[in-house]
């Protein structure tokens, strides 16, 4: 229960879970608006930037799947705050398996950009920053549905 007050001091961790699912949806339609304009601009300038058309095709396949994780993203986010407003557990374990996913592979590519030096100090920095999110808002989910099991077996007596 100490770990439940100290992420979420200020409020319920039932109310950190659904405003963690609202940062999430807004992060995640960002995301969306910010990858198809990168695709837009991919596809309309192609000419002016130089670039083989292999490197293009792999471009165009990179933001087609940001895009899809990121609409992805969205619909866990709705999950997430059904499950939190409903206080359903099920829903909060599908986002919190998912994301353990998701921050696998984000953890893997940052190992993997930064041991062949393929990236910059804004990437790295952004990396860091959204891995450490992940975890946060995966610790807050975790002890929601512990907190939710704990009052169901309760409850069972």
């Amino acid at each position: 229960m100490a770990l439940d007050i100290f992420l979420c001091p200020c409020m319920s961790l039932q109310q950190g879970v659904k405003i963690l699912a609202i940062i999430d949806a807004v992060l995640s339609t960002l995301g969306v608006v910010l990858y198809t304009l990168a695709l837009i601009v991919l596809l309309a300038d192609s000419e002016d930037l130089d670039l083989p058309t292999d490197e293009k095709t792999v471009g165009v396949f990179i933001i087609a799947l940001a895009i899809f994780i990121a609409i992805l993203q969205i619909l866990l986010a709705f999950r997430l705050y059904y499950g939190g407003v409903n206080r359903d557990s099920r829903n909060c374990r599908i986002w919190l398996i998912i994301s353990v996913v998701i921050i696998t592979v984000i953890g893997i590519c940052f190992i993997v950009n930064v041991s062949t030096r393929r990236f910059d100090e804004y990437y790295g920095a952004g990396s860091v920053i959204g891995l450490v999110y992940k975890i946060y808002e995966m610790l807050v989910v975790s002890s929601f549905i512990k907190q939710l099991g704990t009052e169901m077996t309760i409850g069972a007596y």
